[in-house]
């Protein structure tokens, strides 16, 4: 029990020098000596939990992931809004300590987020079921709809998240909306 208590602290503690060094260089730039170091461990124990820096991105990405869909789990036993359920998605975003949209270059923010919004509307495809009876047009207007809304965010989190989730949220569901209502 104390080793795990010790190894999880450990792993916490690069994920942590990670994010603050990625606040001020890219990810390409930081090398595990430098992570180390900051951390105060020698390289055989950053080994011992991550491959690379690449693996401390990847496995920051899955933990927030993870974290959202647990959430979104909770919901999902009584909340089916698309509102609240979008809004809450992007407030885990901005809120979320684990996301540091500077962790990012741009192709790889774009995968994060699609497959962060892809979740979360595989949450809202029972909404979709109620508007489209043809699964495979339900399907055409779902990848649509991820895409373009992965656009939105991805500016969104790159402009510094300043706009009010809500008027986000009112933006994405409107798109929808319309999309979803052409025949």
């Amino acid at each position: 029990m104390k080793n795990d208590i010790r190894s999880r602290y450990t792993k916490n503690t690069i994920m942590r020098v990670f994010i603050e060094l990625v606040k001020v260089k890219p990810v390409e730039k930081i090398t595990v000596k430098e992570v180390c170091e900051k951390a105060q461990i020698n390289r055989s124990t950053f080994y011992k939990y991550f491959l690379d820096c690449y693996d401390v991105q990847e496995q920051l990405e899955n933990a927030a992931l993870e974290k959202f869909d647990e959430s979104l789990q909770i919901m999902e036993g009584g909340q089916k809004d698309p509102e609240v359920i979008i809004r809450s998605m992007l407030l885990f975003l901005k809120n979320n300590p684990d996301f540091e949209p500077s962790m990012f270059r741009q192709e790889r923010m774009q995968g994060f987020i699609t497959r962060f919004v892809k979740n979360t509307y595989d949450h809202l495809d029972r909404w979709m079921i109620n508007e489209i009876s043809d699964p495979a047009r339900r399907l055409m207007i779902m990848a649509y709809i991820v895409q373009g809304s992965v656009g939105v965010i991805a500016q969104w989190v790159y402009t510094g998240m300043e706009e009010d989730p809500k008027v986000i949220t009112k933006a994405l569901l409107d798109f929808a909306d319309a999309v979803i209502k052409t025949p």
